[in-house]
């Protein structure tokens, strides 16, 4: 038991983006290179507030002058080779803001205000963490731009001690509504574009917290100053409370049962839709050895399985999708690491429902009390790793 749940786990990965060059060629070294004569079609987006140029640099290290100013928001858009390099700079000072060297894999460049640049007009997402923007007006005026093609994992953390929903805003400034709510302590695991833009809003009063806008600069974002010291924590299930069965879904169910029983409260209830959206989850976890709550973040756009993932990217599309009735609540996403079959399900609770986040929805607290329950589970081919989940939901008034 101690060896399982050692190595009981929740992959939150945070993701950054890297800039990958050709092994000949180093970020180093600002002199072109010819390296093996492949085309890139180079973007360089100017997030910086200011005008800049970019110059190239030949292979003898000389460096040219462009007179093409690049306004602020604006994207440098030209033709190079693998290993060519090149310099941007400040219009009116010349500073040297970024060196850049071409490449195929990573043809699209953001390039930042340096952070003692004061003077930066760059809109960027809000620094208070406990209210809304200052200027609510402005923060509702920053919208998606499209800066460029490479997807960005990026992950935003509820610090609120309330739940909030995170909402994509389009390059019209429309803001769509998510059905996914993010507990205090858990985070928002997505991936978009350069420049895409989500708002963060506090669940149930629609308070505007926070404007992110994705770069691969800053790819995590704490919404809140609320640390789990700060919090009231409930009473935690102990490891007597696992429940072994041979059969993990009741395993799941008993245990707990048990926790919630030992603490007066009303025992959980299995439905088949919630369920069946769990195993769903489960399963595509397991294919891409990922996990996280939104399946789309596992595969790029143009893959064969990006449409059918869009249509069930989220906890509630997927308790809709099997035919759930009643009303959708929060989810569990983790990870068992375990050779005995009756552990899974015990496990998998216990893990929950012990940790400094999870066990909010499992012991009915927050607001958090929910009849109805789901679970699956899938083995990793070939290895000891069961991928698990949990959602809630509740019948209809």
């Amino acid at each position: 038991m101690k060896k399982s749940m050692k190595k009981l786990m929740f992959l939150m990965m945070l993701f950054g983006l890297i800039i990958v060059v050709s092994d000949s060629v180093s970020a180093q070294n600002v002199c072109s290179k010819e390296v093996d004569g492949r085309k890139v079609n180079l973007e360089i987006a100017n997030a910086t507030g200011k005008a800049f140029v970019v110059n190239f640099v030949d292979h003898n290290c000389r460096e040219g002058r462009s007179n093409q100013k690049i306004e602020p928001n604006e994207i440098f858009k030209g033709s190079s080779h693998n290993g060519h390099a090149y310099r941007v700079r400040e219009i009116g000072t010349n500073r040297l803001l970024q060196e850049i060297v071409a490449n195929p894999a990573n043809p699209v460049t953001i390039v930042y205000a340096p952070p003692s640049d004061s003077g930066s007009t760059q809109k960027t997402p809000p620094s208070n963490p406990n209210t809304s923007p200052t200027n609510s007006n402005a923060a509702e005026n920053i919208c998606t731009k499209e800066l460029g093609d490479k997807l960005i994992n990026f992950e935003i953390l509820n610090a609120t001690e309330k739940s909030f929903t995170v909402n994509f805003v389009d390059g019209n400034c429309r803001e769509g509504r998510s059905n996914q709510q993010i507990p205090f302590g858990q985070k928002f695991i997505g991936k978009a574009y350069h420049g895409h833009a989500f708002r963060v809003r506090e669940a149930g009063t629609n308070k505007l917290l926070e404007v992110v806008v994705v770069n691969p600069s800053k790819t995590f974002t704490k919404v809140g100053n609320v640390t789990a010291a700060n919090v009231k924590i409930g009473p935690k299930p102990t490891l007597f409370e696992l429940v072994n069965d041979p059969n993990p879904m009741q395993g799941f169910l008993k245990t707990a049962n048990s926790v919630r029983k030992a603490r007066n409260l009303p025992p959980l209830q299995f439905d088949n839709s919630l369920n069946q959206a769990c195993q769903w989850l489960t399963d595509v976890m397991t294919k891409h050895n990922q996990m996280g709550h939104n399946p789309t973040a596992f595969v790029g756009r143009s893959t064969p399985q990006y449409a059918e993932y869009v249509k069930m990217n989220d906890p509630a599309l997927r308790m809709k999708h099997f035919n759930f009735q009643g009303i959708p609540g929060v989810e569990a996403a983790g990870m068992v690491d375990t050779t005995d079959v009756s552990e899974i399900g015990g496990s998998a609770i216990l893990a929950w429902a012990m940790s400094n986040t999870h066990y909010r929805p499992f012991l009915s607290m927050d607001g958090q009390e929910y009849k109805y329950v789901g679970f699956g589970y899938t083995r990793v081919p070939n290895t000891d790793k069961y991928y698990t989940c949990a959602v809630f939901g509740n019948p209809k008034p």
